[in-house]
């Protein structure tokens, strides 16, 4: 364990080129991690202290840790876009809730804090001053690869009220030979900017008289437990979709949660024979109210094939990253079969032509999707039932080499009342759990493997 040494000591000029052609950048995090923030029954959107407030650039936000006792030992990381020859992190700080010089003072401050790089490990402390405004740290690593950074409060100075610690803001710069990309970057505050009004316009959503028929709760917690090696290994175009769908049937069942046999059973159908026989079709949601932002839980995105947080720690600090995916369409619709209406195209793509985003419609930065379903036909007792949906959403991504087509395949499969039990992405098999019947069902706890990853499992988050 090293301390850190004060910047203004080291004699570096921020920005500077070194001799190796090393350059400081500013990047960004659009996806943050805590070993807790507050949340309570009043305050589950536009002020519940998640981690990512702490990246807004506004003081009048914060990362406020909600566990008990007076936050010695909590910690926050920041999920940044990796870069091979990052050789030094400056941090600028904003330490306590800065919203005001009142707030400020009635809640708990960081005194002394660990540093750690990821992947390297890197571990320093220091001491943080108790004072407004900015303070700046430094820690340097042997040149390589950087994927986020963790600051864990290993003592506090107590707030004169509250016992709940706060950091308002974190901003990150790293040193380093690889270039980084600033339309990415730029994009990332961007993506955090417009998930804080998502967030006020959930608030909105839940509070309306209608809230009784949204069909996800306000919040959800992760909780990660050990990867383990893969039954089956990843052949052909959707070989990681195979080995996740493998993996989500022998991983031991949690209790409440079963592994859905006939929805997986179709779902190995459809990506053994390339859906074949499959019905392309316009997929249109009879819900268009958008997904809320609730923690937990957030559509797939165009970016997360590049951009997804790892998953830290998991079996050592039981801490999950990022969200569990639903459909990238991002409207409720698509969470239950009679919330989409599905009508047969002609001159359709290939399934695999849309996969490699080798299409027209594929040339603009907002998804486009394309559908492929499954039906049960009418019977004498039934009508005919959507059981399942591939979509493959493409676009254009500015990433760090310039533009690049890409795209993000799904499979949505519904069990026999209409629940979506099962998505499956490129690498990825998720299997819900609902609570409730009929319109009020509300999607309660899921569990998430992919193959050599950590298991992920979300449960309803229940205020204090």
């Amino acid at each position: 364990m090293r301390r850190l040494v004060p910047l203004l000591l080291l004699g570096l000029a921020p920005g500077a080129v070194r001799a190796d052609g090393a350059i400081e950048r500013r990047l960004h995090a659009d996806s943050a991690d805590a070993s807790s923030f507050l949340w309570t029954d009043w305050n589950k959107f536009q002020e519940n202290y998640h981690p990512l407030y702490a990246v807004d650039d506004d003081p009048a936000t914060a990362w406020v840790e909600g566990a008990a006792g007076g936050g010695a030992g909590e910690w926050v990381r920041f999920n940044v876009t990796r870069l091979d020859g990052a050789s030094a992190v400056r941090l600028r700080i904003r330490n306590g809730y800065q919203k005001s010089s009142a707030l400020w003072k009635a809640n708990a401050r960081v005194r002394e804090v660990t540093v750690t790089l990821l992947p390297s490990g890197t571990r320093v402390k220091a001491t943080l001053t108790d004072t407004e405004g900015w303070q700046e740290l430094r820690v340097e690593q042997p040149a390589g690869p950087l994927e986020a950074i963790q600051l864990t409060a290993d003592s506090v100075y107590a707030g004169t009220r509250y016992t709940d610690l706060c950091i308002s803001d974190v901003e990150l710069y790293v040193t380093s030979a690889t270039r980084d990309n600033p339309v990415v970057e730029k994009a990332k505050l961007e993506r955090v900017l417009a998930w804080k009004g998502d967030r006020v316009a959930a608030a909105r959503m839940f509070k309306d008289a209608a809230a009784g028929q949204i069909p996800i709760a306000p919040g959800y917690t992760l909780a990660a437990s050990a990867g383990r090696e893969s039954p089956v290994p990843a052949r052909g175009p959707f070989g990681g979709a195979l080995v996740a769908l493998a993996d989500l049937r022998t991983h031991p069942t949690e209790p409440g949660l079963r592994a859905p046999e006939a929805e997986m059973a179709l779902a190995v159908a459809g990506f053994e024979s390339g859906f074949a026989g499959w019905t392309p079709v316009q997929a249109v949601a009879n819900d268009t109210r958008p997904v809320p932002a609730v923690d937990g839980l957030a559509p797939a995105a165009l970016w997360n094939c590049y951009e997804g947080p790892p998953v830290w720690g998991d079996a050592t600090d039981g801490s999950a990253s990022g969200t569990v995916e639903l459909p990238i369409a991002g409207t409720l619709g698509f969470l239950r079969a009679d919330g989409v209406g599905t009508f047969a195209v002609s001159q359709a793509p290939t399934v695999a032509a849309a996969i490699e985003a080798d299409l027209g419609v594929c040339a603009k930065p907002t998804p486009h999707i394309l559908a492929w379903a499954k039906t049960a036909p009418a019977t004498a007792s039934s009508p005919a039932r959507l059981e399942a949906l591939l979509t493959v959403g493409c676009g254009t991504l500015e990433v760090r080499e310039g533009r690049e087509r890409v795209s993000v395949p799904q499979l949505l499969v519904y069990d026999t009342t209409g629940k979506l039990s099962l998505l499956v992405g490129g690498t990825y098999a998720t299997a819900f759990g609902w609570r409730g019947e009929g319109a009020g069902a509300v999607l309660s706890d899921a569990r998430r493997v992919s193959a050599g990853s950590a298991t992920i499992r979300m449960t309803e988050r229940k205020a204090p």
